[in-house]
C-alpha cells in the first residue's frame, strides 16, 4: 500500500476494532423487501462490498417505526420481528472482515403521505418538497419517537451490529429540529440553538441508556444547510459539542437537505473533488470524537491526503464502492489502475432512487444485481463478433470474454469508447474519461480480439463465422429538415466536441437536451456567442436534476441564451430563423453555425434481417434505441451474460 498508510491504519471508537479508516457511508438501496425485511439481493450486496475490503459499513437508513419511512422498500428496524433478518446481514459482513453500524432514522417531513399512509410529522408545519403540510408533533409524541430511536438502537446492538449511527443529516427529522428553517416551535424544542439541539441530545441520552456504555453512538450531521434561513456552519459548530457531551462518539459530515440547490450532499462530477472535507474539518476543530469526511473522495490518494494533513479521521466513500466494491483490497494491494473510477453522474444512484427503482450504477451494472448476475462460465464457448466499441459493446464483449466465448470487437475509430468518449470531452464531464480507459484496458485484458479503424458490413461479419453477433453501432444524429440546411453550415455534436470542424463565432444549439446543454457551455468556454433552441418548455429534460441544475447555472454565468418552445424553421442569409409557439419568428443574427443535438436515429435496424449474419443476433445499446450511457452499459452487461 504505498503511501497510503493513513488510510489502512486501524482506529479504536469506543472499543470498536475498525481495520482501515474506510467507510461505507449509509445509502439508500430500496433492495429491502416490501415489509422492510433483509431481502437475498439487499444481503449479497452488502456482503459483495465487505469482501471488498472496506473496514466500516454503515448501512441504509433504517426506520425507526412504519410511519417513519420515505421509500417503498425502505430497510427498517421498527420491531423486534426484524432481528433475526438483520442478523443474517450483520453476520454476512463480519465474515468478508468489515464491522457494520446501523443507521436509524425518522424521515420527518421529507417524505410523502402515500409511504407510510399517514400525514408526515414534522417540528413544525412546514410544506416538504412534496407539496405536503406536516403535522407539528406534540411534546408527548416527541418523547416518544425518542424511545423509537433508542429502541430501535437496542435492536441494532442485539441484531449484532458494531455501532449505531442516528441520522441526523439531508432535512430527515433529528435535522428539522436542528435547523431554523424547519424548527419554528416556540417550546422548549424550539428558539435558540441548545432548545433547537434538545431533541437530538436527549435521543442520544436515551440511546445510550438502552444500549449500554460499551456501544459506540455516531451522528450524520449536516454541518451546514445552505439554503435561505438555514442551518448554518457556525451554529453547528456550536451545537456540535452538545451532541458529543450528550454521548456521541463519532460525527459524521454532509452538509444540505432536500432543498439544497445541486445536491452537494452527493456532489457531482460538475463539482470539484472532496467539497465537503472543509466543512468536516470546521467541525473537528470544535470536538473531540473522531471525524468522517464524505463526498467526492473517491481517490484513495485523495483520501490518503486528507488524513494525513488531520481533516478529517475516517473517509466515507460511497458511490466509488457502488462502482467498484473491491476498491479499498485493490489500494492495499497496489493495484490502483485496476480500480474502476466513480464517475459522479448520479445516473445510477441518485437517479434510480428519485424514480423510486433500486440502485445501480452506471459504470458498474452489477450494482444491486449482484446476486441475479453472478459470472457463470459459458456452457459452451461460442465464437461472438461485436460491432462497435462504445459502452454497450465494450461491456456485452467484455462480460462474454469473462465467461469464456472468442470475441472480436471492430471499431470504425482508432479508439475505443464511442459516444461515451465525446461525452467526457466537456470539462466539466471529464471524470468520465477515466472509467472509459479502465473499460478499454479490462475489454483487452478479458482477451477481446480488438480491430480498430475497421468498418464492418452485414456481409463482413458473415464471412467471419460467427455464431452470435452482437450490434453496438450506436445512433446517429438525426438532421431535421431545414430550408437552408447544409454541410457547410451545420455541424453535429460530437464534431464539435472532438474538434473535427471549425465553426462561426456565432451559434445555434438545436435541442436543449444534456447534450445540447454540455455543448452549448463547451463553445461558450471557446469564445463563442451561443443560443439554445429548444422546441419543449423545458431544458436538460433528460438528465438528473443535480446535473441539470449546475448545468443551467453553467449556462447563466457564461451569459449564453436560451430558447424554449422554439424552433429553427430556416437558414436565410446565413442567419438562423427561429419560430415561437405563438408563431412569431425571428432571425438570429449570422454568419451562424447550427449545431445538431436535436435527437438521434438508432442504426441497428439494417444487421436484424441480413441473412449473412449467424442465428443468434443482439442488438444493443443506441443502436436498438437512443438513450443514455446508463441503459447502453446495461444493455451490454446483460447479452454478455445471455450468450
Amino acid at each position: 500500500m504505498p503511501g497510503l498508510q493513513k488510510l489502512f491504519e486501524p482506529i479504536g471508537i469506543r472499543g470498536l476494532e475498525i481495520k482501515n479508516r474506510l467507510v461505507m457511508p449509509s445509502m439508500v438501496t430500496n433492495l429491502a423487501n416490501e415489509d422492510g425485511t433483509v431481502s437475498p439481493e439487499l444481503l449479497e450486496y452488502y456482503g459483495t462490498r465487505a469482501d471488498g475490503g472496506v473496514g466500516l459499513i454503515i448501512v441504509e437508513a433504517e426506520a425507526i417505526s412504519w410511519q417513519s419511512r420515505g421509500f417503498t422498500h425502505q430497510l427498517c428496524i421498527h420491531d423486534d420481528a426484524m432481528i433475526d433478518g438483520l442478523r443474517r446481514l450483520t453476520d454476512r459482513v463480519h465474515q468478508g472482515g468489515a464491522k457494520i453500524a446501523s443507521q436509524i432514522i425518522h424521515c420527518g417531513r421529507q417524505t410523502s403521505s402515500a409511504i407510510p399512509g399517514t400525514t408526515p410529522v414534522a417540528p413544525s408545519p412546514i410544506p416538504s418538497l412534496f407539496g405536503e403540510i406536516p403535522r407539528e408533533l406534540t411534546v408527548d409524541e416527541i418523547l416518544a419517537i425518542q424511545d423509537d430511536f433508542a429502541a430501535a438502537a437496542g435492536r441494532a446492538r442485539r441484531a449484532g451490529f458494531d455501532a449505531v449511527e442516528l441520522h441526523g443529516a439531508h432535512g430527515y427529522l433529528i435535522t428539522e429540529f436542528f435547523s431554523p428553517f424547519s424548527n419554528h416551535r416556540t417550546d422548549r424544542y424550539g428558539g435558540g440553538l441548545r432548545e433547537r439541539a434538545r431533541f437530538a441530545v436527549e435521543t442520544i441520552q436515551k440511546a445510550r441508556e438502552e444500549v449500554g456504555p460499551d456501544f459506540p453512538i455516531f451522528m450524520r450531521i449536516s454541518a451546514a444547510e445552505l439554503v435561505d434561513g438555514g442551518l448554518t456552519l457556525q451554529q453547528m459548530k456550536v451545537m456540535a459539542p452538545m451532541l458529543v457531551d450528550a454521548g456521541l462518539d463519532a460525527i459524521h459530515v454532509s452538509i444540505g437537505n432536500a432543498s439544497t440547490p445541486g445536491g452537494l450532499s452527493s456532489a457531482t462530477m460538475d463539482i470539484d473533488v472532496a467539497p465537503l472535507v472543509p466543512y468536516a474539518e470546521q467541525i473537528k476543530s470544535v470536538v473531540t470524537v473522531p471525524i468522517i469526511a464524505v463526498d467526492r473522495l473517491h481517490d484513495v490518494f485523495l483520501a490518503e491526503q486528507v488524513l494525513q494533513e488531520g481533516r478529517a479521521d475516517l473517509i466515507a466513500m460511497g458511490r466509488q464502492l457502488l462502482a467498484d466494491p473491491e476498491t479499498p483490497r485493490k489500494a492495499l494491494e497496489g493495484r490502483f489502475d485496476d480500480i474502476l473510477p466513480c464517475i459522479a453522474c448520479n445516473q445510477g444512484c441518485m437517479g434510480k432512487l428519485v424514480e423510486n427503482k433500486t440502485v445501480t450504477c452506471l459504470v458498474n451494472p452489477t450494482c444491486g444485481r449482484e446476486l441475479e448476475w453472478k459470472l457463470a462460465p459459458a456452457a459452451r464457448a461460442k465464437k461472438v463478433v461485436v460491432v462497435g466499441g462504445g459502452p454497450a459493446g465494450m461491456e456485452a464483449a467484455r462480460v462474454a470474454a469473462l465467461r469464456g466465448h472468442e470475441v472480436t470487437l471492430i471499431e470504425k475509430e482508432d479508439r475505443l469508447g464511442g459516444e461515451f468518449l465525446v461525452a467526457g470531452m466537456p470539462h466539466t464531464k471529464q471524470a468520465i474519461l477515466p472509467a472509459i480507459s479502465w473499460l478499454a484496458a479490462h475489454v483487452e485484458d478479458a482477451g477481446v480480439q480488438i480491430e480498430l479503424n475497421s468498418e464492418a458490413t452485414p456481409e463482413d461479419i458473415g464471412s467471419r463465422g460467427a455464431e452470435v453477433v452482437v450490434v453496438a453501432t450506436g445512433a446517429k444524429p438525426a438532421w431535421p429538415r431545414i430550408p437552408g440546411l447544409t454541410a457547410e453550415n451545420t455541424v453535429e455534436a460530437r464534431d464539435v466536441l472532438m474538434g473535427r470542424r471549425a465553426i462561426q463565432d456565432r451559434v445555434v444549439v438545436v435541442g436543449g437536451g444534456a447534450t445540447g446543454l454540455e455543448v452549448a457551455h463547451y463553445l461558450s468556454l471557446l469564445g463563442k456567442e451561443v443560443t439554445v433552441a429548444e422546441m419543449t418548455d423545458t431544458l436538460g429534460a433528460d438528465m438528473v436534476m443535480w446535473r441539470k441544475y449546475w448545468a443551467l447555472k453553467a449556462l447563466e454565468d457564461r451569459q449564453v441564451n436560451t430558447l424554449c418552445n422554439a424552433r429553427v424553421v430556416a437558414v436565410e442569409n446565413e442567419c438562423a430563423v427561429v419560430e415561437r409557439d405563438d408563431g412569431s419568428k425571428s432571425a438570429l443574427p449570422g454568419p451562424v453555425t447550427l449545431v445538431l443535438c436535436s435527437g438521434y436515429a438508432p442504426t441497428g435496424g439494417q444487421w436484424g434481417s441480413t441473412e449473412a449474419l449467424a442465428g443468434e443476433v443482439h442488438v444493443v445499446g443506441d443502436a436498438s434505441i437512443a438513450r443514455s450511457a446508463l441503459e447502453a452499459m446495461y444493455d451490454g452487461a446483460r447479452v454478455g451474460r445471455m450468450i
